[in-house]
């Protein structure tokens, strides 16, 4: 049959089937999963941690992501060049790696203004990305099933509000005063 149509690809399309060369689309969930693991794992990214990570997250393996790319470091490589192009659609999955990484860095969930300088440093999407996906900051955070850091009252141990209320409550006042104004 191969000699008859001369390639496998040709072979493939006359059975009616789709064909993705490596490095289109098909690769795109290996290097999510990569990057993802990147996030959550701690210290360097071995194909032993990503292959214990992603048999407990139902991700690609490390062998698909050898199997498709030629090495673990290709796979590695390739995320990385991935994670820098110009346009990125963030999956939720990379979202929420995103959000536990920086919440097991400050020790408790990030605040949009605190997410806004660290995204960039560790290329993680930006608040805007994240608030025109899950809508307020606390949408953002419950989607990674976090809660919004409480702020207490000065000589109190009780919270009084989060971030959020804070937030909601500035910009109701604003949108009175431009009403009122």
């Amino acid at each position: 049959m191969l000699r008859k149509l001369g390639s496998w690809s040709e072979a493939c399309r006359a059975l009616g089937w789709s064909i993705q060369p490596s490095g289109s689309r098909g690769d795109q969930p290996v290097l999510a999963a990569i990057r993802v693991a990147g996030w959550e794992l701690p210290g360097p990214l071995t194909e032993e941690a990503f292959e214990t990570l992603a048999r407990q997250r139902g991700l690609p393996t490390a062998r698909t992501a050898i199997n498709r790319l030629g090495s673990w470091s290709n796979a590695k490589r390739a995320a990385s060049a991935a994670a820098r192009g110009k346009v990125h659609v963030w999956s939720e999955d990379e979202i929420i790696a995103a959000l536990h990484a920086a919440n097991r860095e400050l020790g408790r969930p990030p605040t949009r203004k605190e997410w806004t300088t660290l995204a960039p440093k560790r290329g993680w999407p930006s608040a805007t990305t994240l608030t025109n996906r899950h809508g307020r900051w606390d949408a953002v955070l419950a989607a990674a099933a976090l809660q919004p850091t409480p702020i207490v009252a000065a000589g109190t141990s009780q919270p009084c509000a989060t971030t959020t209320d804070v937030g909601s409550g500035i910009e109701r006042v604003a949108s009175r005063s431009l009403l009122a104004g």
